[in-house]
């Protein structure tokens, strides 16, 4: 076997054979030749070759000096060169090494199986990790220069980001992995190289923050704090981001960092390029802008699920707070719609709980009084004003969206931006929702967006987009892979994003070298949306699947100690099923707690549970919300609701009472009416014969007299007033006055 040659590209070029160096032999030319062959791995035809180096010369000439250089080059490496009449390349059985390709290939199949096995790597994997990170010396052919090359310039610059953003991602996953391990001084090496390679890159700032601080050196992670500060205004004219302004508030207040599980550090949340939404991206940062400009009024997103709106809205939201917007966000669950104002709420708490305490505003116990002023004192405060961001509107409960028809109204001529996003097909005439839009659209403070699927050019550009980002898969017959994808998904980016998992989950780099009638596309790409979540699901072990029925059934964002009382399960077991739920992306991680990817998942799930299971999910929830809360005023309306589905009367019927009373001294007078009616209803379908069902149903009747009087609802207040003198024993009087006058 001839002696190795080794082509070293990251940092700076070198060529060596059998330990001596030979670039200096050749000129620069014949070294671009030479790391243009190594990185394509596989034959070039002679005229990219000349059309890369000599492109400003006629194609005669170019062709002469490619001769001439291969001439060059084959006196040293001829054992090593493949030439013939059509093509050029390295010998691929021949005894040669090359960094960068060695770096790629690494990294790539090191990413791949970190991101299978999320709950952490063993440490033959982790030793690999950091090889890979070492092989990366520096930038791709640091330094290098051809003269009159454009278009090698241009492959040069497009292969040194490439491996530049690989680089990050080692160094990011190394990192994680050696902070799980709690190897603290490593981790703050990796680190270290991470924001040597991405000086910009806040997320870099902020993981070498959480690793200081996790180690002892609170100074030191604030010092880093400003250092970020510093670089992001010097370079690109921004601030730090609500994240890492948050962090260092919490720092700076001495308060203990963040939970760091380093397995949940690893893992990142896989989203498919954002793709074919440029103009719809430009319009809604202009109705942003509008706001700034004293424009205000709400603006709608809607699209069927699954199309994009939460991604979108989100991608804009970023640039919003990357320019000094303040962002507060709140979420509408499909089951757990009874409670009062928690889209709201959760917004104002996520705000708050980015705050300093001694930033925090003295609030009462009026929710729309709170909100006004969170909003007034920010807008105040920030030079770029506020947004309130509510997804899934479809699912809001009526008293929320009065509120929300409150604050635009009242807010509209100022800096403050109401957005949302919504369901059509579950939006109907009747719908409050529905009812709203028409008010504001009225008074022209309605501004909104419909969102399409996506175009099969759109498809196209996604799969190149991967194709580029990802080597494994750039042998794949782009065509053939953009029709089955757009075939199956008709444009809908969850189920794009799906298929792509489906696809990746079944190992690309295997379907490399296939030819397009040998790709298992059929198989790979014939299941559903419904279906592909199954599936992952089904790979699960029977307690992660247990476990998980409890999620969906509990329908909003969870935490490991609900699941731990819910499902009776150690805190270890459970911490292992949710990375087993991040890998697999069915969960992912919102801060203080756990959700769904995508509320489609959750959907899927609760329907294919069996209704007796069902029950006996509800059951174990309550269960473990009245163990968890000491004071289980807090969770009333969960309590209520669960109960309810469990089918344990009793319960129910208390929790509802109060969840009623505490709904109507919140002045939440619709939810208050929702939960009396159906307290009602289980007082006299389920406990007629209860010993005091009479009395509770005396009171009952009163709450919802009293609800109904604060609405001047007065028929149906009428109605509640001959209820309650039958109830008494009383003939109904003619005369509706003499009815309230006897019943009172």
């Amino acid at each position: 076997m001839p002696p190795q040659l080794r082509l070293t590209l990251l940092g700076t070029f070198q060529a060596t054979l059998a330990g001596e160096t030979i670039q200096g032999f050749i000129s620069s030319k014949v070294q671009a030749l030479l790391a243009y062959l190594a990185m394509a791995e596989q034959p070039c035809p002679r005229a990219e070759l000349s059309a890369l180096l000599w492109g400003d010369m006629p194609e005669a000439n170019a062709q002469v000096n490619l001769r001439q250089a291969l001439s060059n080059l084959r006196k040293l490496l001829g054992p090593y060169l493949h030439i013939d009449r059509q093509v050029v390349a390295l010998a691929s059985k021949n005894n040669h090494w090359v960094d960068a390709v060695a770096f790629r290939k690494e990294s790539l199949n090191l990413l791949s199986r970190i991101a299978a096995v999320p709950a952490g790597v063993d440490d033959a994997a982790l030793t690999s990790l950091q090889t890979c990170a070492a092989w990366y010396a520096g930038d791709f052919l640091s330094g290098f220069q051809v003269h009159a090359s454009l278009a090698f310039e241009d492959w040069m610059l497009l292969q040194r980001e490439r491996l530049h953003n690989l680089a990050g991602q080692v160094l990011y996953q190394l990192t994680a992995q050696l902070a799980a391990r709690r190897r603290y001084t490593e981790a703050l090496m990796a680190s270290a190289r991470w924001l040597e390679l991405d000086p910009w890159n806040e997320d870099a700032h902020r993981q070498h923050m959480l690793l200081l601080a996790s180690d002892g050196q609170r100074s030191a992670a604030l010092h880093q704090y400003e250092s970020c500060r510093r670089v992001l205004q010097a370079e690109i004219g921004v601030q730090p981001g609500p994240e890492t302004q948050a962090l260092y508030r919490r720092l700076s207040a001495n308060a203990p960092p963040p939970d760091q599980n380093g397995a949940a550090l690893a893992q990142g949340a896989y989203r498919l390029p954002f793709v074919a939404r440029e103009a719809e991206h430009a319009w809604l940062l202009q109705r942003w802008q509008a706001s700034q400009r004293w424009q205000g009024g709400l603006t709608l997103v809607s699209g069927e699920a699954g199309i994009g709106k939460t991604r979108l809205v989100q991608e804009v939201l970023e640039q919003v707070a990357l320019q000094g917007g303040v962002v507060l966000q709140g979420r509408c669950y499909e089951f757990n719609r009874a409670q009062p104002f928690q889209a709201i709420h959760d917004a104002m708490q996520n705000y708050l709980g980015s705050l300093h305490p001694a930033e925090r505003p003295a609030l009462t116990n009026d929710l729309l009084i709170n909100i006004e002023r969170l909003l007034t004192d920010a807008r105040q405060t920030c030079p770029n004003g506020v947004t309130l961001f509510l997804d899934d509107l479809q699912w809001a409960d009526t008293d929320t969206l009065d509120v929300l028809n409150y604050l635009v109204r009242r807010l509209a001529h100022g800096p403050c931006w109401f957005v949302g996003t919504y369901r059509p097909e579950e939006t109907p005439p009747a719908h409050p929702l529905a009812q709203l839009m028409c008010s504001l659209e009225y008074d022209r403070l309605l501004f909104s967006l419909s969102l399409q699927p996506l175009s099969e050019s759109a498809v196209a550009q996604l799969v190149e987009l991967l194709a580029s980002a990802d080597s494994a898969s750039a042998g794949l017959p782009q065509a053939q892979l953009t029709q089955a994808l757009y075939a199956e998904s008709q444009g809908n980016p969850f189920l794009l994003h799906e298929l792509v998992s489906r696809l990746q989950e079944n190992n690309l780099a295997s379907l490399t070298n296939k030819t397009m009638p040998e790709l298992p596309l059929a198989g790979l790409l014939s299941e559903r949306g419904e279906m592909l979540i199954q599936r992952r699901v089904e790979r699960l072990d029977e307690t992660s699947q247990y476990l998980l029925f409890l999620a969906a059934a509990f329908g909003q964002p969870f935490d490991a100690a609900l699941l731990q009382a819910a499902g009776d399960c150690s805190a270890r077991v459970v911490d292992q099923v949710v990375q087993g739920w991040l890998g697999s992306r069915l969960v992912k991680s919102t801060g203080r707690a756990l959700d769904f990817t995508h509320d489609k998942i959750r959907s899927i799930l609760v329907q294919n549970v069996p209704a007796p299971l069902r029950r006996l999910l509800h059951a174990r929830l309550a269960a473990a919300l009245e163990a968890l809360y000491a004071s289980p005023t807090a969770s009333l309306d969960l309590l209520a609701h669960h109960f309810d589905q469990a089918q344990n009367w009793p319960k129910a019927l208390h929790y509802l009472t109060l969840a009623g009373d505490s709904a109507a001294r919140q002045y939440a007078c619709e939810q208050a009416h929702a939960y009396y009616l159906r307290a009602l209803d289980i007082l006299r379908r389920h406990l007629p014969s209860e010993n005091g069902a009479a009395d509770q149903e005396f009171e009952l009747l009163c709450s919802l007299e009293t609800l109904y009087e604060l609405q001047k609802r007065r028929s149906e207040q009428n109605a509640v007033l001959g209820d309650l003198a039958k109830l008494a024993g009383l003939d109904l009087p003619s005369a509706p006055g003499a009815a309230a006058d006897a019943a009172r």
